[in-house]
């Protein structure tokens, strides 16, 4: 039987490269959907690539060493090695005061290394300002009624009344890529903030705040930039995808399909018998564009059956697994004391099923 390992990080535990390490004694490759690990994956296709090491402000600004790929004149930069939520404790998500600042910087510093081509990863940071923070890097101002500069962070978006353009194009002939995790759209009950909030660690009256303040940026930009930002993929990363849309005139891509084409993924699905997938939790989000749900398509329209792997199964729907040629659901929490126990042991738990659980393969 030929066994496929598409591997998806497990956010918090494991790295994509570290699940493919288990499994090396499958045909293994790392995948992602342009949130973490989006790195990972890209290098298996862009061997050549180099490691650009940076030093940028994370989420809560403080510095943060970290890295780009740069291939030629293309580059890659993943937000969620940049402003990620998996470097916060718990107590330090801020949901209305985190910044996507770094990423901005990293952008210039891509742009400074020769880079006329970049490809951003979408997904996993703690921020949820909509780039804003990342566009004043490029000399856009955020003013209130009184004229005065934001600050950073998404409350401030709240008092958002004037959006000035830069007076130099520092972006002139640089084309920019949001490779994004999900589909979603900026605003309402499937938008960035009543969607993600809570994961980022927002209370019900942050995620009401957040809702607000982006619907207000929203009207914004599109009074003052012409450029609507409630769209599709707009919500990916905090709703970084909207302000590199508005402020940075990039293309809106889904991650998952970006990746799949990058690695010939449909190829390798149609040459296997059987595929082994992997996500933190299976849930109604794992179907808004995930990368697990890419390859649970295409092996559907080859006929081939998928064994997902996750830290947890929320999903409970018999029928919306066979649909997506799910025969099997493995889930490490059921391998531990508890969810907490399961992330901290996730390797241990991982071998132990791909050497008893799986051993039939």
């Amino acid at each position: 039987m030929k066994v496929l390992v598409l591997a998806n990080a497990l956010k918090g535990s494991l790295k994509a490269s570290e699940i493919c390490q288990i499994f090396k004694n499958y045909k293994s490759l790392a995948i992602s959907d342009g949130g973490d690990g989006f790195l990972e994956a890209v290098i298996q296709a862009h061997t050549h690539a180099k490691k650009i090491s940076i030093k940028v402000p994370n989420a809560i600004l403080k510095t943060k060493k970290t890295y780009f790929l740069l291939d030629k004149k293309t580059a890659f930069i993943e937000s969620a090695k940049i402003c990620p939520m998996a470097d916060l404790k718990k107590d330090e998500l801020d949901i209305l005061h985190a910044s996507s600042i770094g990423l901005g910087l990293a952008i210039k510093e891509a742009i400074n290394f020769g880079a006329k081509q970049i490809y951003i990863g979408l997904g996993g940071v703690a921020s949820s300002e909509g780039a804003s923070d990342s566009a004043k890097v490029f000399g856009y101002q955020f003013l209130d009624k009184e004229g005065n500069a934001l600050e950073l962070g998404a409350e401030a978006l709240l008092n958002l009344a004037k959006i000035k353009k830069p007076k130099k194009d520092l972006l002139k002939n640089i084309k920019i890529s949001a490779v994004c995790d999900v589909n979603n759209k900026l605003l309402g009950k499937e938008g960035s903030a009543k969607v993600y909030g809570r994961q980022k660690g927002a209370n019900t009256k942050e995620i009401l705040l957040l809702e607000k303040a982006l619907t207000n940026y929203a009207r914004i930009v599109k009074r003052d930039l012409k450029i609507n930002i409630n769209t599709k993929h707009c919500a990916a990363a905090g709703a970084i995808a909207s302000g590199l849309k508005g402020f940075f005139k990039a293309e809106l891509i889904d991650g998952s399909k970006f990746i799949s084409k990058l690695l010939a993924l449909e190829e390798e699905i149609k040459q296997a018998d059987l595929i082994i997938t992997t996500e933190g939790s299976l849930d109604k989000q794992t179907f808004f564009g995930k990368a697990p749900f890419e390859i649970c398509h295409l092996a559907k329209k080859h006929k081939k059956p998928v064994i997902f792997i996750c830290g947890q199964n929320k999903l409970k729907n018999k029928t919306l697994l066979k649909q997506n040629n799910i025969v099997r659901v493995i889930e490490l929490k059921k391998y531990a004391k508890n969810t907490a126990q399961s992330i901290i042991k996730a390797k241990i738990i991982l071998k132990k099923i791909a050497k008893e659980d799986l051993a039939y393969l």
